[in-house]
């Protein structure tokens, strides 16, 4: 059973990653089932807390920003079923969800390195922005691999990744895991 699991984990992120950096990929590479949705959340959530630990120079653990991560997974859930329903097919919100959070290791590293080499301010405005846009074309991209194309369909579905996004971003934002120790006042 474990091995099943491991297998569909490795299936997943290979998918995702071909999905991120645009190489072909096809909805069944995707293993979507709850155990597996369940299994990629974790992992993301993993990775997540490695990079932060990592890049984190001390500070005191941030208990809010582990609710606003899994609140973000409830988030991407139900967009997934928005998406689901404008196709009128229910039953693919798992596989969408799978396909949308499959990327999210690539994104990781690549926010690792982007991010973590001490970039001026301007540059990493200039990332951040440049990392929304790759991640909303991604986003649709996973919509027309688990989906199909079809112009309203494909039209609206942007419009529910895009409102994602601004909740993403402004109702639950990433925040660090470990916030930086008050100063000691001189």
């Amino acid at each position: 059973m474990r091995e099943k699991l491991a297998a569909g984990l490795i299936r997943n992120l290979s998918a995702g990653t071909r999905l991120a950096l645009f190489l072909p990929v096809r909805w069944l590479q995707f293993g979507a089932s709850p155990g597996q949705f369940a299994l990629l959340a974790g992992f993301n959530l993993l990775v997540w807390a490695l990079s932060s630990t990592l890049q984190a120079n001390g500070g005191a653990f941030a208990p809010s920003a582990l609710a606003a991560h899994l609140a973000q997974i409830a988030l991407l859930l139900l967009a997934c079923f928005c998406i689901a329903s404008i196709y009128a097919n229910a039953t693919l919100t798992l596989l969408l969800a799978v396909a949308l959070s499959a990327s999210d290791l690539a994104f990781e590293l690549a926010g690792v390195a982007v991010f973590g080499a001490g970039t001026s301010p301007q540059a990493q405005l200039i990332g951040w922005i440049g990392f929304l846009v790759w991640g909303w074309i991604v986003a649709i991209r996973a919509v027309v691999v688990c989906m199909g194309f079809q112009w309203r369909q494909t039209a609206y579905s942007a419009g529910v990744i895009s409102v994602l996004m601004v909740l993403s971003v402004v109702v639950l934002p990433r925040t660090e895991l470990w916030t930086a120790p008050p100063a000691a006042d001189a």
